[in-house]
């Protein structure tokens, strides 16, 4: 749920179109959230309305690696009504699913790990780069910057790694550090 979302959240940031480890495309204006949690691998279906606002349509735990099309066509139906159907909106949604303790403690711990991810992302997108075009720049596969963007890959990057995307999207890095915040 935590990782969800973060996700969520990266779509209303930066758009729909982060690519993967993200999001897929379903065709049609459907696009799909794919998050690992506790209780599987997610998938949520959603579009796009009013800019960048997130409209979950329909989501499942995966029990095969295509999503099933019975599944889709839940999503394309309840995309279809539009306007007729009632959906919380992300925010409505995250309050919600905030309130629960163990939910609002998971989201917190993946917090700075998508903080740097978003980052990354926001910089690439504002260079006009594709996660292709950075990967040649830095003499590397697609899959590296993918992994590099996603927050539940399983290595940790590197700071040389982070400075190299950094100079590719024409940045240089700075680190900072803030004090802790006491809990309530």
């Amino acid at each position: 749920m935590a990782n969800f979302l973060h996700i969520a959240e990266l779509i209303e940031e930066l758009g729909p179109n982060l690519g993967k480890p993200y999001v897929g495309t379903l065709g049609s204006g459907l696009y799909e959230i794919r998050a690992k949690g506790k209780e599987g691998i997610g998938r949520s279906m959603y579009c796009v309305v009013k800019g960048k606002e997130v409209v979950i349509l329909h989501s499942i735990i995966k029990k095969t690696q295509k999503t099933p099309k019975r599944e889709l066509d839940i999503a394309r139906t309840t995309n279809e009504r539009g306007s007729k159907m009632s959906r919380p909106t992300l925010s409505q949604f995250k309050k919600k699913a905030l309130a629960k303790a163990s939910v609002k403690k998971e989201y917190e711990v993946l917090s700075s790990a998508y903080e740097l991810r978003k980052k990354l992302i926001a910089l690439r997108q504002q260079a006009g780069l594709t996660q292709e075009q950075i990967a040649k720049i830095l003499h590397t596969q697609k899959s590296n910057i993918s992994r590099l963007e996603n927050a539940n890959s399983t290595n940790s990057p590197k700071l040389s790694t982070i400075e190299q995307y950094a100079y590719a999207v024409g940045y240089d890095l700075e680190i900072n550090f803030v004090p802790k915040q006491k809990s309530t």
